[in-house]
């Protein structure tokens, strides 16, 4: 089931922002995004040698991989800095609430994928359900720190976009592993110039352990596997899963309050996803093969 893993992908990166807030308080963003990626490119890579080694060594797409790998270390920088500015939730919201129309667009431009009607009516509600969870923290948000969690909306749509095409001839374990090599490399020298002794507390330990295992390897793993049959667009909206996680874990976990607002933006989003299960994915407009549609009306995705 390609959405459920999406979702369940969705979930574990919305722990993300509290595992960073559970971190030590002198743990710097960009330190934080360039751990995680060490942490999850290496798992990845172990996955890959002993699942597909051969594949490592293929010749690989360039342009796609390195816009994938651009698009995951941009959006670690992006994301974590984000977080610290404006809150967890707010953060959070606001990232991957921008993310579904930019999804939209370069889905169609790079894949020629049009979602089905669901799609429309289901990002609308999702969206509408970040807002309402932004507005809810009001007291937390700040506009300072409003381009910085647009551009990992950006990036993280430019990741899925880019990675969509490398899936097409690679296991979603190799394929990441390459692509998480190249964000590790380009984010690898900051570790030399930020603070870095807050790693060695037992809690800043724990929380990267969890953030590079749990919440990028496994996590960008289960997302891999659902986006090789999943539209862009539809994988980008369903990950709108991840703030409505964060929420939740904000409440319960760092004990920020509930109300009214936040309720209906969960319903929302929920409602939302109810009707993504809907959905069916439209067929390129050059498709005429019988052969062709039928593959691509019982796969959910292109080939």
């Amino acid at each position: 089931m390609p959405r459920l893993s999406i979702a369940l992908a969705a979930i574990l990166w919305g722990t993300t922002g509290t595992a960073q807030a559970l971190a030590s308080t002198q743990a710097h963003p960009l330190a934080v995004g360039a751990i995680r990626l060490l942490i999850g490119a290496a798992c990845l890579l172990g996955l890959a040698m002993l699942a597909d080694r051969p594949g490592l060594l293929r010749p690989w797409p360039r342009r796609a991989t390195l816009l994938a790998g651009l698009g995951v270390a941009l959006y670690q920088v992006s994301f974590f800095a984000a977080v610290k500015t404006m809150g967890v939730a707010a953060g959070t919201v606001t990232a991957i609430g921008s993310a579904p129309v930019a999804a939209g667009i370069l889905g169609v431009l790079l894949h020629d994928e049009r979602p089905a009607w669901p799609w429309y009516p289901a990002t609308a509600l999702a969206v509408c359900g970040c807002a309402l969870l932004t507005s809810s923290h009001a007291g937390e948000f700040s506009w300072a720190g409003m381009p910085l969690a647009l551009g990992a909306g950006f990036s993280y749509a430019l990741y899925c976009a880019a990675c969509k095409s490398i899936l097409r001839d690679r296991r979603p374990e190799t394929a990441m592993a390459g692509v998480f090599g190249i964000a590790a490399v380009l984010l690898a020298p900051l570790l030399g110039v930020l603070e870095m002794t807050w790693l060695w507390e037992p809690q800043s330990m724990a929380a990267m352990a969890h953030l590079g295992v749990f919440a990028t390897a496994l996590a960008y793993l289960l997302f891999s596997r659902g986006l090789t049959r999943t539209p862009v667009a539809t994988a980008v909206t369903i990950s709108l899963l991840e703030p409505l996680t964060a929420t939740a874990l904000g409440i319960f976990l760092l004990h920020e309050p509930v109300n009214t607002g936040q309720l209906i933006g969960m319903g929302s989003i929920l409602t939302g996803m109810l009707l993504l299960a809907m959905e069916r994915t439209a067929l390129p407009k050059t498709s005429s093969d019988p052969t062709l549609k039928t593959k691509y009306s019982n796969e959910g995705g292109r080939p």
